[in-house]
C-alpha cells in the first residue's frame, strides 16, 4: 500500500540545478520537491482524505503569506551508515516553517490515530533518494556529491499545500524509468485554504 503525506511543494524560482549523483542515488524530480508536514504513511485514500478535512480547516484558520526560501546546504538524513536522503536544509525561511510545522503536523495524525512526529521540526527539501540496497563505497561517494552542492544561489517559495501519494497509486500502473515524478498532489490548497484544483473533499470524506 501507498504512503500518503501533506507537505509544501517547492516552487522553484532560480539556481537548483544539480549534477548529476554518483551511482547508489536518484535524483527527484523537480514536481516533487517539497517540505513534508505530516507523514501519514499507508492509511489508505479515506483516511488520508479525513486527515486532509482537518489540515484544510487548519489553514482556513487564519491567513498566512507565501514563505520566501533559500538553502544552506545539502546533507544525508537518517541512520549515518544506511541514510535514505540527501536533503537540503533551509537559510531563508527556515523559522517560519519550523512554526508553520510545529502548530500544523499533529492535528491531522491525531484525527486519523498516526503516531505523531515526536522529534523536533526539521523543515527539509529532499533532494535525491539513495538506494537501499547502496553499499558502504557508494554511500562515501553520494556524501562527497553532497558535499560538493552548492546550494547558496537557489531561490524558492512555498505557496501552497497538497495531499500527497505516490503518482502510480492514483493513475494507476507503473511508472516507467524516466524522468517522471514519483508523487502526485491529490489534493492542494493555497495556504488560506483555498481549493487550487476543485477536486474538493466532501463532507463524508472527512468522517
Amino acid at each position: 500500500m501507498s504512503n500518503w503525506f501533506l507537505g509544501l511543494p517547492l516552487e522553484l524560482g532560480h539556481g537548483l540545478e544539480l549534477p548529476a549523483p554518483p551511482p547508489g542515488a536518484r535524483l527527484l524530480h523537480a514536481a516533487d520537491l517539497h517540505v513534508t508536514l505530516a507523514f501519514l504513511g499507508p492509511v489508505g485514500a479515506v483516511r488520508a482524505r479525513r486527515a486532509a478535512g482537518v489540515f484544510e480547516d487548519l489553514l482556513r484558520s487564519r491567513l498566512r503569506e507565501p514563505i520566501e526560501v533559500t538553502f544552506e546546504r545539502a546533507l544525508p538524513l537518517g541512520p549515518s551508515q544506511r541514510f535514505s536522503v540527501v536533503a537540503a536544509t533551509l537559510g531563508a525561511g527556515r523559522a517560519t516553517c519550523e512554526a508553520l510545522l510545529a502548530e500544523l503536523r499533529n492535528a491531522p495524525c491525531d484525527a486519523i490515530g498516526v503516531a505523531r512526529d515526536p522529534r523536533p521540526p526539521l523543515p527539509h527539501v529532499t533532494l535525491a533518494r539513495v538506494d537501499r540496497r547502496a553499499g558502504l563505497r557508494e554511500r562515501e561517494h553520494v556524501l562527497a556529491w553532497a558535499a560538493k552542492l552548492d546550494l547558496s544561489k537557489v531561490r524558492a517559495r512555498l505557496a501552497s499545500a497538497a495531499l500527497f501519494t505516490r503518482a502510480s497509486a492514483v493513475a494507476g500502473g507503473e511508472l516507467s524509468a524516466g524522468p517522471r515524478p514519483r508523487y502526485t498532489r491529490v489534493l492542494e490548497w493555497d495556504l488560506h485554504g483555498r481549493d487550487l484544483h476543485g477536486r474538493g473533499l466532501r463532507r463524508e470524506d472527512q468522517r
